[in-house]
């Protein structure tokens, strides 16, 4: 059976899909992020999840995104509409939209000005954004943007060649731990930590969080001995394939994800593919032939787990399920 995972940002009392239609047609849980919401904001966003699960009889299960403190795209109201060959200013400091500036979290006080330079490139929303990097100083990064793309908040992003730290656990992340209670339904949620490199980070949340299962996000290409001692600490792996692909050489990705599905399977632990899933659905209704070869080798591989996410899980959830779950009997 396949499993589905659907990335569900809606604000608290907003319930953007149709969730009863989609655990019908075979959604087997939400993942939702904590992103720019307080503890006590994320906790009735759970809550309120939860809720709509029991009151219309779902058995969605639901994965607590903890994000880390990686760089993110601030706060951009409706979206700001980005277009291929305009220059941009990434910046932290009150943006002027007029002047094309973007504001951003974690991303100037993280960058390591001896080993980013003009010429690198700036990954955002997984690649599917690119903006060249033309000029730098202490207060902002100007950019052209390499193709259009609607920005919208909280999206993350990273510099080409593992340029920006991050860490598994922010200071949001700390909050919402020391916070988190639900022992009574801890069997329908598991936490899923950002960034994971070491199996003392599982170790960490896990004791902080003893009543709940977690699921370690891998999006770096890290040591075999590394990568064994985090699947064996772990409850399940999420491989987080477009901050892989942003982070890391070409020639490394195909191999790395190979080892880790033989990993986890060795292992007997569950693997949950994320990113690059049908990525034409959004231009022609179907999947095209890359798509099909990419999803189909990984269920020959017998991956059965997979995360609906960016433009799909937020327009196109029904049409990417169906070719998920139907995908034998197409």
């Amino acid at each position: 059976m396949t499993r589905t995972y659907l990335t569900y940002s809606g604000d608290v009392g907003n319930f953007q899909h149709d969730l009863i239609g989609l655990s019908k047609r075979g959604l087997y849980g939400l993942r939702l992020i904590n992103k720019g919401k307080s503890a006590e904001e994320f906790i009735h966003r759970i809550e309120e999840v939860l809720a709509y699960n029991r009151d219309n009889s779902l058995n969605l299960e639901i994965l607590i995104d903890l994000p880390g403190e990686k760089a993110l795209i601030g706060k951009v109201g409706d979206g700001l509409k980005i277009e291929k060959g305009d220059t941009y200013i990434l910046c932290n400091e009150k943006p002027d939209p007029a002047k094309n500036e973007i504001p951003t979290i974690n991303f100037l006080t993280r960058i390591d000005r001896t080993k980013v330079f003009e010429g690198d490139v700036v990954s955002i929303a997984d690649g599917e954004l690119e903006m060249n990097i033309v000029f730098m100083n202490e207060h902002s990064v100007t950019c052209v943007a390499q193709n259009s793309f609607l920005l919208t908040s909280n999206r993350s992003f990273n510099i080409k060649g593992n340029k920006l730290p991050a860490h598994p656990i922010s200071v949001d992340d700390q909050a919402f731990l020391d916070k988190i209670k639900f022992p009574d339904i801890s069997k329908h949620i598991k936490i899923l930590v950002s960034f994971v490199t070491q199996a003392s980070h599982v170790k960490y949340v896990k004791d902080i969080s003893p009543d709940f299962q977690v699921i370690s996000k891998i999006e770096n290409v890290i040591s075999e001995q590394d990568l064994e001692a985090i699947i064996m600490i772990s409850d399940g792996i999420m491989l987080g394939r477009g901050d892989l692909v942003s982070t890391s050489r070409m020639s490394e990705v195909f191999p790395f994800q190979k080892s880790i599905i033989e990993k986890c399977r060795a292992l007997n632990k569950e693997l949950i593919l994320a990113t690059g899933l049908f990525g034409d659905i959004k231009n022609s209704n179907k999947p095209s032939i890359s798509d099909i070869l990419d999803f189909g080798y990984l269920r020959n591989l017998k991956v059965n787990a997979f995360l609906i996410a960016g433009t799909n899980a937020r327009h196109y959830p029904f049409e990417t399920l169906h070719f998920m779950t139907n995908f034998e009997e197409l």
